[in-house]
């Protein structure tokens, strides 16, 4: 799994060098500049983007073939990579790494706020998982996929939830406690309620369909992975998330962090979704899927997930962030009780 840099963590000139894009892809370099976990590199050739990780070579051949696929299926809004001067699409660093390149696509991050982008949004990742259908990687791209195991999943948050609630209550009173325990019940019920309707859908049937299709997502559809071009096309980059699972994963991750930003709005969710469902058209029995996943209280488990286990909010921090996902709680149960099973 990629790490998020926010910082190259060699001298700049050093990490060109290391790359050696004049050898491996035949590329002279006029300027180069760091922009997020990548290397913006302006060439003879053009510009691209040079980027690091720490993948193993199944998952970056897994990466590149996925894309290729999404290419030739017509799929164009994203950067194609360069392949080197002798035919790999990747090379080793000196830290026993490797790098890659792809084109720079030059324009700004979405604005999920407009609801013009967030439909094109919408329709732009119900184009790439359409055009990923029948995805077969080659012997050298083979990775675990990750269409099994969600009821398991689902129940295991559930689970921790549970325990972490139940730990809190044998603890000394703390206010950060306090507000735990008031806010955690509420949470749970939600999240069982999730459960059993999960267990209630044809979840099964979803996931037979699914694994028959040979489909993949892109692992982390979010607003910063969505550049809008100068000539106002939409694409999407970093596909280093990208496995083949459910394509409703990615549309209820997406959708939990708009609606988040929305407040529940159920008008939005309704309009975006049905965005989606004109391009690539979403079951009764996939969005019964959708709606029993939204019932995961995953933004609330996070924020208790670091202030009590891995202790990375302070308390007041966590307090602050806790109350206020409280606070939508009566919203969000109209949104769910109001999600559409049928568009």
């Amino acid at each position: 799994m990629a790490k998020r840099k926010k910082d190259i963590k060699i001298k700049l000139i050093d990490f060109i060098s290391d790359a050696n894009l004049e050898k491996h892809w035949g590329l002279t370099v006029k300027n180069a500049e760091q922009v997020r976990a990548v290397v913006k590199v302006e060439t003879d050739k053009g510009t691209y983007a040079l980027k690091k990780v720490d993948h193993k070579p199944q998952k970056l051949h897994f990466i590149y073939e996925a894309q290729e696929h999404l290419w030739k299926n017509d799929f164009h809004n994203q950067p194609r990579w360069r392949i080197t001067c002798n035919g790999q699409s990747f090379v080793p660093a000196s830290d026993g790494n490797f790098y890659f390149l792809n084109e720079w696509i030059d324009g700004t991050e979405s604005d999920i706020r407009k609801l013009d982008q967030l439909k094109e949004i919408m329709r732009l990742q119900a184009a790439l998982h359409h055009c990923s259908v029948g995805f077969s990687p080659s012997p050298y791209a083979v990775i675990r996929t990750k269409w099994h195991g969600w009821d398991k999943k689902y129940e295991s948050a559930v689970e921790k939830l549970k325990s972490l609630y139940n730990e809190v209550k044998q603890q000394p009173e703390s206010h950060l406690g306090s507000v735990f325990l008031e806010t955690a019940p509420v949470m749970i019920k939600m999240a069982d309620d999730g459960k059993k309707h999960l267990n209630a859908t044809a979840y099964q049937q979803v996931l037979n369909q699914a694994v028959i299709e040979k489909g993949f997502i892109h692992g982390d559809f979010a607003y910063h992975n969505l550049i809008r071009s100068k000539d106002g096309k939409m694409h999407v980059i970093d596909f280093d998330y990208c496995s083949q699972n459910l394509r409703i994963h990615d549309v209820a991750r997406f959708l939990r962090k708009v609606m988040q930003r929305a407040n529940w709005d159920i008008d939005l969710n309704y309009t975006i979704l049905q965005a989606y469902h004109e391009i690539n058209p979403l079951c009764k029995e996939e969005l019964e899927v959708l709606k029993a996943v939204m019932h995961l209280p995953k933004s609330y488990w996070k924020i208790v997930e670091r202030s009590f286990i891995t202790q990375r909010y302070t308390q007041e921090k966590t307090v602050q962030m806790i109350s206020k996902e409280a606070a939508t709680f009566d919203k969000r149960l109209k949104y769910l009780e109001s999600f559409p099973t049928r568009l």
